[in-house]
């Protein structure tokens, strides 16, 4: 068939805090030989920047197989996130929120190689 240009809206206000991503896939059989569908005007709406305040001098250091985060900065924020990946381009995990600035990482060693980032936030 022929079908005009369509919007579609999703919220994703139940992934605050998540790392995400998208994919759009089309599937079809081979009855016709036809161009398929396009994607346009892709946009995410409704994220504020304005919150995020930087930290600094994040240090790290090892205790066993613990590994210890630690910060200051990020002037008078109502808390901090730790993201950790096993690899340098991420996904990177959510893996503690709170508002102490620092963080173990407990068994961290046994995963061979981490990354981290530390994020603080105002509400």
């Amino acid at each position: 068939g022929s079908f005009d240009w369509q919007e579609a809206v999703f919220d994703l206000g139940g992934f605050s805090g998540d790392s995400l991503r998208f994919r759009f896939r089309f599937g079809s059989d081979n009855a016709v030989g036809q161009e398929g569908w396009y994607v346009d005007d892709v946009m995410l709406k409704g994220i504020e920047t304005i919150n995020i305040v930087p930290i600094t001098d994040l240090a790290i250091s090892v205790a066993g197989s613990d590994v210890i985060l630690t910060w200051s900065g990020g002037g008078n924020p109502d808390g901090y996130r730790v993201y950790r990946s096993d690899t340098i381009g991420g996904p990177f995990t959510q893996i503690w929120e709170g508002t102490a600035s620092n963080h173990t990482d407990n068994n961290a060693l046994d995963r061979r190689l981490n990354f981290y980032y530390v994020t603080s936030y105002a509400e």
